[in-house]
Protein backbone atom coordinates (compact mmCIF):
# COMPACT_ATOMS: atom_id res chain seq x y z
CA UNK A 1 0.00 0.00 0.00
CA UNK A 2 2.52 2.89 1.10
CA UNK A 3 5.11 1.34 -2.08
CA UNK A 4 2.01 2.21 -4.45
CA UNK A 5 1.62 5.28 -2.95
CA UNK A 6 5.38 6.36 -3.21
CA UNK A 7 5.64 5.39 -6.54
CA UNK A 8 2.44 6.93 -7.99
CA UNK A 9 3.06 9.62 -10.61
CA UNK A 10 1.38 12.17 -8.71
CA UNK A 11 3.36 11.93 -5.92
CA UNK A 12 6.41 11.84 -7.19
CA UNK A 13 5.66 14.96 -9.30
CA UNK A 14 4.77 16.90 -6.08
CA UNK A 15 7.67 15.56 -4.31
CA UNK A 16 9.78 16.67 -6.88
CA UNK A 17 8.35 20.54 -6.91
CA UNK A 18 8.74 20.54 -3.34
CA UNK A 19 12.42 19.47 -3.59
CA UNK A 20 13.15 21.48 -6.58
CA UNK A 21 11.95 24.58 -4.95
CA UNK A 22 13.54 24.22 -1.29
CA UNK A 23 16.86 23.67 -3.42
CA UNK A 24 16.38 26.55 -5.53
CA UNK A 25 15.45 28.43 -2.01
CA UNK A 26 18.25 27.27 0.04
CA UNK A 27 21.17 27.91 -2.91
CA UNK A 28 19.35 31.71 -4.32
CA UNK A 29 20.36 33.33 -0.88
CA UNK A 30 24.16 32.96 -1.98
CA UNK A 31 23.80 34.80 -5.16
CA UNK A 32 25.14 37.80 -5.70
CA UNK A 33 22.87 40.70 -6.54
CA UNK A 34 23.26 44.63 -7.38
CA UNK A 35 20.55 47.06 -6.24
CA UNK A 36 20.18 50.55 -7.42
CA UNK A 37 18.42 53.24 -5.33
CA UNK A 38 18.04 56.90 -4.15
CA UNK A 39 19.24 57.84 -0.55
CA UNK A 40 18.94 60.87 1.38
CA UNK A 41 21.78 63.14 2.47
CA UNK A 42 21.33 64.14 5.70
CA UNK A 43 23.34 66.14 8.28
CA UNK A 44 24.10 65.92 11.62
CA UNK A 45 25.63 68.56 14.25
CA UNK A 46 23.89 70.74 12.38
CA UNK A 47 23.48 74.73 14.16
CA UNK A 48 20.01 76.56 14.24
CA UNK A 49 21.65 79.63 12.92
CA UNK A 50 22.52 78.13 9.20
CA UNK A 51 20.85 76.90 6.47
CA UNK A 52 22.21 74.51 3.95
CA UNK A 53 21.65 74.12 0.30
CA UNK A 54 22.50 70.89 -1.02
CA UNK A 55 21.22 68.00 -3.26
CA UNK A 56 18.34 65.98 -1.50
CA UNK A 57 18.98 62.20 -3.29
CA UNK A 58 22.41 60.74 -4.52
CA UNK A 59 22.09 57.32 -6.32
CA UNK A 60 23.85 54.56 -4.87
CA UNK A 61 24.41 50.89 -6.23
CA UNK A 62 25.70 48.30 -4.04
CA UNK A 63 26.27 44.57 -4.23
CA UNK A 64 26.29 41.66 -1.98
CA UNK A 65 25.04 37.69 -1.62
CA UNK A 66 21.01 38.23 -1.60
CA UNK A 67 20.73 37.07 2.08
CA UNK A 68 22.75 40.19 3.43
CA UNK A 69 21.17 42.45 1.16
CA UNK A 70 17.64 41.19 2.54
CA UNK A 71 19.01 42.26 6.04
CA UNK A 72 19.77 45.43 5.33
CA UNK A 73 17.31 47.86 6.16
CA UNK A 74 16.21 50.30 3.09
CA UNK A 75 14.70 53.54 4.84
CA UNK A 76 18.01 53.38 7.43
CA UNK A 77 20.08 54.07 3.82
CA UNK A 78 21.84 57.44 3.82
CA UNK A 79 24.24 59.71 3.30
CA UNK A 80 26.14 61.09 7.24
CA UNK A 81 27.73 64.34 6.74
CA UNK A 82 28.84 66.02 9.81
CA UNK A 83 27.61 70.33 8.79
CA UNK A 84 29.92 71.38 12.02
CA UNK A 85 33.41 70.16 9.98
CA UNK A 86 32.56 73.18 7.56
CA UNK A 87 32.05 76.68 7.47
CA UNK A 88 30.09 79.59 6.26
CA UNK A 89 30.60 79.31 2.40
CA UNK A 90 30.56 77.16 -0.77
CA UNK A 91 32.00 73.78 -0.50
CA UNK A 92 32.68 70.40 -2.77
CA UNK A 93 32.55 67.45 -0.91
CA UNK A 94 33.75 63.86 -2.24
CA UNK A 95 31.29 60.99 -1.06
CA UNK A 96 33.14 57.71 0.03
CA UNK A 97 31.63 54.43 1.45
CA UNK A 98 32.61 56.33 4.83
CA UNK A 99 29.51 58.58 4.64
CA UNK A 100 27.10 55.36 4.11
CA UNK A 101 26.94 53.21 6.83
CA UNK A 102 26.95 49.46 4.97
CA UNK A 103 27.90 45.82 6.38
CA UNK A 104 31.58 45.16 5.26
CA UNK A 105 29.52 41.77 3.00
CA UNK A 106 28.11 44.93 1.09
CA UNK A 107 30.14 46.57 -1.84
CA UNK A 108 29.37 49.84 -2.61
CA UNK A 109 29.56 49.58 -6.27
CA UNK A 110 28.71 53.53 -7.36
CA UNK A 111 27.95 56.89 -5.88
CA UNK A 112 26.13 59.26 -8.97
CA UNK A 113 27.41 61.96 -8.45
CA UNK A 114 30.19 61.15 -6.56
CA UNK A 115 30.76 64.94 -5.60
CA UNK A 116 28.38 67.16 -4.26
CA UNK A 117 28.16 71.25 -3.80
CA UNK A 118 27.03 72.25 -0.97
CA UNK A 119 26.46 75.90 0.83
CA UNK A 120 26.07 76.67 4.20
CA UNK A 121 25.09 80.28 5.04
CA UNK A 122 23.92 82.42 8.22
CA UNK A 123 20.29 82.70 9.10
CA UNK A 124 19.14 86.36 9.02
Amino acid sequence: MIKAILLHHNFIKIASCIIGYTLWAFLAQYQTVTISQPIPICFYQTSTHVTIQAPDFVNVSFSGKRKHIYLLRQRDFAIHLDASLYAEGKHFIQLTRDHIFLPDSIKLESLTPNSIEIIFNKKE
